[in-house]
């Protein structure tokens, strides 16, 4: 890739790469700011759509390997640069570009330490033609070091040295985590005494904003690099879509209890729930439950102050939980008689037997809800009056 015009410094030369179907990446300084650029005057172009445009005196080409089949749409690219130009990254928009495979950007923090890779060239790295000899360097993050380089981030290239020396020409090249999603941006390359070669890059993360609208995308697997050996981790529309399935998932819980006259709870019982989910997503709820009051042994004191949960007899419950499906003519509820039935023929029964006495006050109710992949949700806690206090 290459920028001309005709100033003082008319020739910029550096990498870009694909990061979607009609998106290409680069340093911000192949480009240069619109402060490098004279404005382009062409009295054809009405003024109304020169004020709305802001044209550049500034030609952009790009040139891409030799080897690869011919594509259209490689031409006059929109630049998307970053609200702030210390920022080292632009993107070139390409409405009539439709690549088929790309990089995945990454949503990962550098590890310090960690190993990537930066995909460079070797020959010329400021020709055109070097994009046919490309090399993988591998790399050695370093860290920040703002006093010295700002943003960008330190790498430090780790032999053999395959790349060009020439310090020029290699940046917008992409630096990539093992799993093939691209962590930042070269934006210079330099010699240090001793002969070690320092990268500094432009980070995708936090910096680089422009990456906003390519990482919201959805991941296309189709597209990732053939080297990438495990699937992406960490970009970010992996963590939205994980974020969206959780608040798919979030169902706001309700229960109702219908009432006989006497305020004495029905036999039915229902758990409903509301979900931004666009079709129904519980497969079935485990209902755990406890019976809360007073349960008084013959000569006991009554204390309404000391509630204690209820043991229902082993032989009228074998296990501390059922299980619900939906109802069949709602698929947002699910009903159940158990609980009442347990209560009125069990415990109350119980309650009226000679030696016993006690109530109950309450009914507290935990659900745990099954998504329909089988996911457990966290549980939730509903209860219910049981009203038939003693007078």
């Amino acid at each position: 890739m290459k920028a001309d015009a005709p100033s003082a410094d008319p020739q910029r030369t550096g990498k870009a790469f694909a990061v979607g179907p009609n998106m290409l990446v680069t340093s911000q300084h192949n480009l240069g700011s619109p402060d490098d650029w004279e404005k382009k005057k062409d009295p054809s172009i009405p003024v109304e759509i020169t004020r709305a445009l802001q044209p550049l005196d500034r030609e952009i080409v790009l040139n891409r390997n030799s080897a690869e089949p011919s594509i259209s749409g490689l031409t006059n690219p929109t630049v998307l640069p970053t609200p702030a130009y210390t920022i080292d990254a632009a993107g070139l928009l390409l409405p009539n570009l439709n690549l088929k495979t790309y990089f995945q950007l990454s949503f990962c923090p550098i590890q310090t330490d960690g190993s990537y890779y930066a995909i460079m060239t070797s020959g010329d790295s400021k020709s055109a033609s070097s994009v046919d000899n490309p090399v993988v360097a591998k790399l050695k993050a370093v860290g920040y070091k703002p006093e010295e380089f700002g943003g960008l981030y330190e790498f430090s290239a780790e032999e053999p040295i395959l790349f060009a020396k020439d310090r020029n020409g290699h940046d917008g090249s992409p630096i990539l985590a093992g799993d093939g999603s691209v962590v930042a941006i070269v934006s210079a390359v330099n010699l240090e005494t001793g002969g070690r070669y320092r990268i500094l890059a432009t980070p995708v993360q936090p910096f680089f904003s422009v990456a906003s609208s390519i990482l919201s995308r959805t991941i296309d697997e189709s597209s990732v690099s053939e080297n990438a050996n495990e699937p992406l981790k960490c970009s970010l529309s992996e963590a939205v879509d994980r974020i969206e399935k959780e608040v798919a998932a979030h169902a706001v819980w309700s229960l109702k209890v219908s009432r006989e006259e006497n305020g004495a709870p029905k036999d039915e019982i229902y758990f409903s729930y509301e979900s931004i989910s666009d079709k129904p997503n519980i497969d079935h709820i485990d209902v755990y439950f406890n019976f809360v009051g007073e349960n008084r042994l013959e000569g006991g004191v009554r204390n309404r102050n000391e509630l204690v949960t209820i043991p229902v007899p082993a032989d009228a419950n074998s296990k501390k939980y059922f299980t619900l499906t939906p109802t069949v003519d709602d698929d947002h509820r699910f009903a159940t008689s158990k609980i009442v039935r347990l209560g009125r023929e069990v415990i109350e029964s119980q309650f009226a037997q000679e030696g016993f006495g006690g109530y109950i006050e309450y009914v507290e109710l935990t659900i745990y809800p099954f998504l329909k992949n089988k996911r457990q949700l966290n549980k939730r806690v509903l209860q219910f009056n049981w009203t038939e206090v003693p007078k």
